[in-house]
């Protein structure tokens, strides 16, 4: 059983990772909070557990947990891009903002703050301004494949196909073992 390895807890997170990709959210939160109770105190556990409850819905239970680690990580990437997350699924979209870039302040690498500050930009029909964002970021880290596989989306979606097509090219380039990048080939 999990809950008797002294690795269990990162057995319990890779677990809860990989029932999100499988879009298994109930299932992920279980592996969350088994991680949670054997470790109480371990932050990534937690942020892992507030993720999977804002995937499954639950943002009651999602604000808690983000409230514990903003009272215990205030200047946390991750922790504040959760709140982030939080509250654009709440209708929040300037407390969003302010969030996602914070949390890019406190790491300039942050994806999901890119990712939360490219949402909003997109639902506020702000596409130059997603265009710049993303290009200052592949400029930063043009090898960064997570980056690249989500600027062929969006390029994709926002009638840009030329540019989607080179950022898929070279984003199988820095990732040949990319499932996604290659799942978007068509």
């Amino acid at each position: 059983m999990l809950k008797l390895n002294p690795r269990a807890v990162a057995a319990q997170l890779e677990l809860s990772r990989l029932e999100v990709g499988r879009g298994a959210p109930g299932s992920a939160v279980q592996f969350a909070e088994q991680a949670v109770t054997t470790e109480p105190g371990n932050p990534l556990a937690r942020v892992t557990l507030a993720r999977t409850l804002l995937l499954k819905g639950d943002l009651a239970r999602a604000e808690v947990e983000l409230k514990i680690l903003i009272a215990n990580y205030p200047n946390a990437a991750p922790v504040i891009a959760g709140m982030g997350s939080l509250q654009m699924l709440k209708n929040e979209p300037a407390a969003a903002r302010l969030s996602f870039e914070r949390a890019q302040k406190a790491d300039p690498e942050s994806f999901e703050a890119l990712v939360g500050l490219v949402s909003l930009d997109v639902a506020a029909k702000k596409m130059p301004g997603v265009r710049a964002r993303l290009e200052a970021r592949l400029a930063r880290t043009p090898d960064d494949a997570k980056v690249l596989v989500f600027a062929v989306g969006i390029y994709a979606n926002g009638g840009d196909l030329p540019g989607a097509e080179r950022t898929l090219l070279k984003a199988l380039e820095v990732a040949p073992d990319s499932l996604q990048a290659y799942g978007m080939l068509g």
